[in-house]
């Protein structure tokens, strides 16, 4: 990705194999407030996966990238 935007239209890139990147769009049939920690929510439950899966840490860099061998 060589033209992403975070949070508060921040520019942010990643170099060719070295990172996963992607969004994921999702158009919830709900109030957008009962969804806030949504993303929180998916980080933690792909790091418990990889843990049981894997063995392997991981850690969360707020609000919802994971991140290995974080210090």
């Amino acid at each position: 990705q060589t033209k992403g935007k975070g949070t508060h239209d921040r520019k942010w890139y990643s170099e060719k194999g070295k990172n996963l990147t992607f969004t994921i769009i999702l158009y919830p049939k709900c109030n957008i407030k009962e969804l806030e920690s949504l993303t929180i929510d998916i980080a933690e439950c792909i790091l418990k996966t990889i843990e049981e899966l894997y063995n392997i840490k991981l850690n969360i860099k707020f609000p919802n990238d994971i991140i290995l061998n974080f210090y």
